[in-house]
């Protein structure tokens, strides 16, 4: 077994998002799995950004998001960790993937509980990432309709 001295820890920051208030358990869910996945794979988290009561689907309006970004050119740090695919967006595919190409350029992994690595550097991964960002985004229309649908 190696130990804690021998393995190496990898630098590392934390994004949560939640998109409405009455998620108000979903902040500390996401941060106490994210936990979880840092101790058991050596990742230090070094910073978390939290976007609350903001939507997946726009990422220009998600403050902690852009700062995210902006950080990950810095090269401060090797991870971003996040619980499901669906926290980092909810975009359509093709609004998504400049950022997944901004952090590839940065040398930034994404990481989530739920799934493991979001992979770019391969097709297999990358379709993998498309059906996820597919299925976030499916996910996210379909919860706009049942709303509208109920206030009428």
């Amino acid at each position: 077994m190696i130990s804690q001295i021998e393995r190496q820890i990898i630098p590392a920051v934390a994004y949560i998002r939640m998109s409405s208030d009455k998620q108000a358990d979903s902040p500390e869910r996401q941060r106490a799995e994210i936990n979880r996945l840092a101790k058991r794979d050596g990742f230090e988290i070094l910073r978390w950004y939290e976007d609350h009561v903001l939507t997946g689907t726009e990422a220009l309006n998600r403050p902690k998001f852009q700062e995210l970004l902006a950080d990950a050119d810095k090269g401060e740090f090797d991870a971003i960790l996040m619980y499901e695919q669906s926290r980092f967006s909810r975009q359509d595919i093709f609004e998504v993937i400049p950022y997944w190409g901004q952090l590839q350029k940065a040398g930034v992994r994404l990481i989530t509980c739920q799934n493991g690595e979001i992979r770019f550097d391969d097709l297999g991964g990358l379709l993998t990432a498309i059906v996820g960002q597919h299925g976030a985004r499916s996910e996210s229309l379909t919860m706009a309709k049942r709303s509208v649908s109920g206030k009428k």
